[in-house]
């Protein structure tokens, strides 16, 4: 249930950036460009497009302010 409610919330972001998702991909050893990832937090990598430019983002969910977005 939590990850479904993770991509609910990458979609809704993309989406508001106007663009679309093409792949959400839970990372479960790989930290991507965080320095730290603690016990609690989860962290995604995103393939998405805007416009005609595919694009890769990154999120972490689980910190005390919030989803920590690089995209």
């Amino acid at each position: 249930m939590q990850t479904e409610n993770h991509e609910r919330k990458i979609r809704e972001q993309i989406e508001s950036m106007s663009g679309s998702v093409i792949n959400i991909e839970k990372k479960h050893f790989s930290i991507g460009p965080f320095m730290v990832v603690g016990k609690g937090r989860t962290v995604y990598r995103i393939e998405y497009r805007i416009g005609n430019s595919t694009k890769e983002g990154w999120v972490r969910f689980g910190g005390l302010l919030g989803p920590d977005w690089r995209l």
